[in-house]
């Protein structure tokens, strides 16, 4: 099983605590680091989410140990972040 990892994805912001907040609260038995922006790790797969410094956006950059996971897991982030 090989690495996959999805092209960084940006999302246009307007409330990225919010989303922050509800990322952090629906993955909470991960190990979670805010170092630079929220860093949710998991055995198989992770995800940073974290503010640009220079446009309204925040970016999303998620690997897993699958392809089939990487693509669940990038969905089921991004359904949060656009939720």
């Amino acid at each position: 099983e090989g690495h996959f990892m999805i092209a960084e994805r940006k999302f246009q912001m307007k409330d990225i605590t919010k989303v922050l907040t509800k990322l952090k609260k629906r993955y909470q038995d991960a190990r979670v680091n805010e170092f630079d922006g929220l860093t949710i790790e998991y055995p198989d797969w992770r995800c940073n989410f974290r503010p640009s410094n220079t446009e309204p956006v925040a970016k999303l950059n998620l690997e897993a140990k699958g392809e089939k996971l990487m693509r669940e897991k990038s969905r089921e982030v991004e359904g949060i972040i656009n939720g």
